[in-house]
């Protein structure tokens, strides 16, 4: 849970940065970065609930014993990789 705060922790000076210093159209475009990015930041806090859901823990310790099904593993993947791939951002999810 602390990555996830420090990752949307970003989000506030970014903002700022953007629609101080940016282009033409950087008040556009820094509230873009923030819509996109929130939502994005969205399936990764899914994926960070539904381990809440299947452990009852977000400690990293006591995950590490644990046995997620293939399913649920799967879910997990999809949903932290397009967390981390609009924060990244990776292509074609980048704006």
């Amino acid at each position: 849970m602390v990555l996830y705060v420090s990752f949307e922790s970003i989000l506030i000076p970014m903002f700022v940065i953007i629609g101080l210093w940016g282009g033409n159209r950087r008040i556009k475009a820094s509230y873009y970065f923030f819509i996109y990015t929130l939502i994005g930041s969205i399936f990764m806090l899914l994926g960070l609930l539904l381990i809440w859901s299947q452990t009852g823990t977000l400690d990293l310790l006591n995950l590490i014993n644990y046995t997620f099904s293939l399913t649920i593993e799967k879910s997990l993947w999809v949903l932290f990789f397009v967390g981390f791939a609009v924060k990244v951002p990776i292509f074609p999810v980048h704006l």
